[in-house]
């Protein structure tokens, strides 16, 4: 298992939180998807790295029109 973390660049309201968190949980691989709850820019994604890696799950935040960047873990 591996684990990267995501700064999100916009503001996010509970409810946009909690659509990219359910669009990410349901990608092939990902085994959890939690925005931090006191810093919405903050996401950590744990996933299998057989199954998916960080650059394709940067690609889809970018593709619900949000900008991010990896951090790591």
């Amino acid at each position: 298992m591996a684990n990267v973390i995501l700064h999100i660049d916009e503001d996010l309201d509970t409810e946009q939180c909690a659509a990219l968190q359910k669009s990410l949980a349901m990608q092939e691989g990902v085994v959890t998807a939690c925005i931090n709850d006191q810093h919405h820019h903050l996401m950590v994604l744990d996933y299998d790295e057989n199954a998916t890696n960080s650059d394709h799950l940067l690609q889809q935040v970018e593709s619900n029109g949000l900008h991010a960047e990896l951090i790591g873990l």
